[in-house]
């Protein structure tokens, strides 16, 4: 019976370790992000005549290029029970554009101003950014399940804003037989909110200072997206679309798995290199009106690689 309570205990304080002995942390990551909202970026739509008799009909969609940013912060343990405290911004930009060269076909756009104008073109081109800028908070603690694998639950506060800007140009647009102009149509998609947010971060030690993590996350944020659409051409034509500011809940997922290594630099400091896959995906993220006249519900997905750098001491 002894021999079973010792075994307990050991397994007790086994759990309540803390898995670092450092106090502070600082840390700055890498991010080689690719963002895609497939299939809301349906932006042009063109009608053209193939083989004759043959009426094609194709939607324009537009993709983001792959993009970098970072993410930098910082942290503290606390003495009291080893909870610690994490607090990070996290700052991505990311841009695409296309263009739909002068061919034997019309093309009009999928936006509702310039749906309601009516107006037909020979040539497009589109510019789209991303402007992403999020703030957290973190609260958690290290429980050491076993020698070589440990969870950090956590809670804390998210917050920010997700910022997007369409830039359309029409060239050649048809209105008479030789009476052709240009035309321009700009829209917003801009996002901000704030949230509590939860997870768990786990980590299994291979030996010889390698490791295999997988830190996962999911926030609810109160949101406002704002959106804009005007439609301008060369005629003193203008076409506003106004919007009443929509107050909703913004459902936020996410996921970072891959390689860890740390050592020891000196007695006082510990450096901790991880290399992975992260991804996010923001539920219902890109709002903007179509010719429908009803709000599109696009998903915003981030993703691609991260290189994280910490030192403790």
């Amino acid at each position: 019976m002894s021999a079973l309570r010792s075994k307990l205990y050991a397994s007790l304080i086994l759990a309540l370790a803390p898995a670092s002995a450092f106090s502070f942390d600082l840390f700055a990551d890498l991010l080689v992000w690719k963002a895609s909202e497939q299939p809301s970026l349906l932006w042009a739509s063109s009608l053209g005549s193939t083989l004759g008799n043959i009426e094609v009909f194709e939607g324009k969609n537009l993709t983001f290029d792959w993009d970098t940013g970072f993410r930098v912060g910082g942290g503290h343990v606390f003495e009291c029970d080893c909870w610690d405290v994490q607090l990070y911004y996290t700052w991505f930009r990311s841009h695409g554009s296309k263009t739909i060269p002068k061919k034997d076909e019309i093309i009009f756009t999928q936006f509702f101003a310039g749906f309601l104008k009516e107006d037909l073109a020979e040539s497009a081109k589109i510019k789209l950014s991303l402007k992403y800028n999020m703030f957290d908070g973190q609260l958690g603690r290290n429980f050491c399940l076993t020698e070589c694998f440990s969870l950090r639950p956590h809670i804390g506060l998210k917050g920010g804003w997700i910022d997007q800007a369409i830039c359309t140009e029409w060239e050649n647009v048809i209105l008479l037989p030789f009476s052709q102009f240009t035309s321009t149509e700009d829209l917003t998609n801009d996002f901000w909110g704030i949230g509590p947010s939860a997870g768990v971060d786990s980590k299994w030690e291979l030996g010889r200072c390698f490791s295999i993590f997988g830190d996962f996350e999911m926030a609810l944020l109160w949101g406002t997206w704002k959106n804009t659409d005007v439609y301008k051409n060369t005629r003193s034509e203008v076409t506003n679309v106004k919007m009443k500011d929509s107050h909703l809940g913004s459902l936020m997922m996410g996921a970072y798995v891959g390689l860890g290594w740390e050592t020891d630099i000196c007695a006082w400091t510990h450096f901790t290199a991880r290399l992975g896959y992260e991804a996010q995906i923001w539920f219902s993220q890109f709002r903007i009106p179509t010719f429908q006249q009803l709000r599109v519900h696009g998903d915003l997905t981030l993703q691609g690689g991260t290189l994280n750098l910490s030192f403790e001491f």
